[in-house]
Parts: C-alpha cells; structure tokens; sequence
C-alpha cells in the first residue's frame, strides 16, 4: 500500500487570507520564494525560524523585507543580525490583508499599515495522518514524519509512504517522483524480482 495524502498549511487567523492563498500570500520558500523576487515583502510567524526565513528571503530574492513576530522574541544576536540586514521587526499580531487584485498591505491589530506586495507565512503544517495513529510507524526525532528506506517503504513491511508524511522534501512533483520509486518496488516484490 502507498500512503500519500499530504498535510494542510497552518494558516494565521487574518483577513482575507484566502483571497490571496498563492497568490501573493505563499507558506512554502522552496515552492514559492522566486515568486517575490524583487517585491516588497512581509514575513510572518513565530518562531526561530522566521527569523531564518527573514533573513534568507532577503539572501535568495529580494531586499525589501519586514518581518511581523506574533510574540515570539528573538535572542538580542537575531536582533542585531536583523538590523544589520535592514529587515525592520515588529511584534504584533496581524489581522487583515489590504487590497482587492493585489495585496497592498497588512494591516495590524493595532491599525497600523506595513505597505507590502507580497507575504512568506511562516506557521508550518499539519501532516493528514490520524488514519496511521494507530500503526507501529516508526518517527523522526521530532515524532512528526515517518521514517523511511531508499523505496520509501515505512517501517511497516509493504507500507509505502511518500510526500509530505516522510523525512524528504515536501514538493508534489518530489512525492510523484518518491511514488514512481514505491511503485516498482512493489512490482518487483510481486513479481519475486
């Protein structure tokens, strides 16, 4: 058996989000990240690792970028390597997506206005996996992804699992790949070859 049913972005409760979901609002920088070369560009999120986004984001594909922290607050070394960078920090909560073809801006809890073309959420994802709760699938070190060999076969003898579940990259065109490599391991074990 195959298992490949992906996960599901966690999306921050803003406005107007859905209006812009991949277009213009992204939540993956190796699926997405080329798509703001050159624009104006929030990141939003909470941890450590929008930090990091922050920071790549301007690296990879463009100089413009704010970074909006919910709460999250960064060690004084992030903060001076922000400033160093020109990326300004603000803590607060957004709450709506300003504009109607295109994004023109955020706007904040406290109404304040960050102009922007484009936004990097950074709130990761949940796996669609409840249906395997129940099996002895051996995880990461982080118990959120399944562990598996060079076929992608899991721990469990004949459970294949490919996509976002495993501890590879987690691009469709990669899980149809990962698919492919399943598959005919499949076959030749059908096949005793």
């Amino acid at each position: 058996m195959i298992v490949s049913s992906g996960g599901r972005e966690n999306l921050p409760p803003i406005e107007n989000v859905h209006s812009f979901l991949g277009d213009g609002f992204f939540t993956c920088l190796d699926c997405d990240g080329y798509r703001t070369t050159g624009k104006k560009l929030v990141v939003v999120g909470n941890s450590a690792h929008t930090v990091r986004l922050a920071l790549s984001m301007k690296e990879m594909f463009t100089t413009d970028v704010t970074l909006i922290l919910f709460f999250y607050d960064p060690p004084d070394d992030f903060v001076e390597v922000l400033k160093d960078e020109g990326i300004p920090l603000i803590k607060g909560r957004p709450r709506k997506i300003i504009g109607k073809e295109k994004i023109e801006a955020f706007e904040c809890a406290d109404g304040s206005l960050i102009a922007c073309e484009v936004i990097m959420s950074d709130f990761g994802f949940k796996l669609n996996d409840e249906f395997l709760a129940e099996l002895p699938l051996k995880k990461d070190s982080r118990n959120f992804k399944y562990v598996t060999n060079h076929h992608f076969e899991s721990s469990l003898d004949g459970l294949y699992i490919v996509g976002p579940l495993n501890t590879g990259n987690d691009q469709a065109i990669i899980a149809a790949g990962e698919g492919a490599v399943a598959a005919i391991d499949i076959k030749k074990r059908l096949l005793g070859i």
